[in-house]
């Protein structure tokens, strides 16, 4: 209790220094979300397909990777950027995962459902 007490007062005296910026605890649980951003016929029987993803929590550095057809396997190399394409059948309704990690937690996964157009 003192320890919390000590560090309520150092807070609130932060925030009374002209310039200061209150500390704030940093969230612990990293979450992540995949959007579908569009689908654009390319040529016969296939639609390139762009996904972002975007995370809140964690702290640090956040990394992304990608399973393309939820086989349990990620297609990519973990990477910074969160916006990838990728060229799918047309006329399908498709599974993809996205994962998300950070220094400070565990990994977070979430399976996006969604159909391509018709193209041929």
């Amino acid at each position: 209790m003192k320890k919390l007490y000590a560090g309520l007062i150092g807070v609130a005296l932060a925030g009374s220094i002209v310039g200061a910026v209150p500390a704030t605890a940093a969230p612990t649980d990293l979450q992540v979300q995949a959007r579908f951003v569009s689908a654009t016929c390319q040529g016969g029987d296939f639609a390139n397909v762009k996904l972002t993803a975007a995370s809140r929590g964690g702290s640090g550095t956040v990394q992304y990777a990608w399973d393309f057809t939820n086989n349990g396997s990620f297609d990519t190399a973990p990477s910074l950027n969160s916006a990838v394409q990728h060229l799918y059948g047309d006329e399908l309704t498709l599974s993809s995962r996205v994962g998300s990690r950070s220094a400070s937690c565990a990994p977070a996964l979430v399976t996006s459902t969604r159909s391509t157009p018709r193209c041929g």
